[in-house]
């Protein structure tokens, strides 16, 4: 019996890389979902959002901190929030809490869940 030595390619670097896809979606429903929910007289297309701490998946939720800006009617505003996504094929179920708004006026939302509750995103 002959051994054949087959050479396998592994790029480390591809490991460390964050899912792109789920990337883009977090920073999306920020932007798009999170904010004009809790501020709906800021404008979405002035916005920008970005992450305090990366995505993690564990036991099949993934959570990501975003810190979203906005233009309030006086001066700019940030606020930081703490999302978790469950996704599937059928169904996208989503958790929001608001940690800190530098503005004070902020609007009641159905996002803003308890951790039993879940807000299911439309597909």
């Amino acid at each position: 019996m002959k051994l054949r030595i087959i050479p396998v390619i592994v790029c480390f670097y591809c490991f460390a890389l964050p899912n792109i896809g789920l990337t883009a979606d977090f920073l999306k429903i920020a932007k798009e979902q999170v904010l004009p929910c809790f501020h709906p007289t800021s404008k979405i297309d002035e916005a920008s959002a970005k992450f305090t701490i990366e995505p993690k998946t564990e036991d099949g939720i993934t959570t990501a901190w975003v810190k979203i800006y906005y233009k309030g009617w006086i001066k700019k505003h940030s606020m930081k929030v703490k999302m978790r996504l469950l996704s599937s094929q059928t169904m996208d179920l989503l958790q929001v809490k608001m940690l800190e708004d530098t503005n004070t006026k902020t609007k009641a939302c159905e996002l803003m869940t308890t951790d039993k509750q879940w807000y299911e995103l439309a597909h």
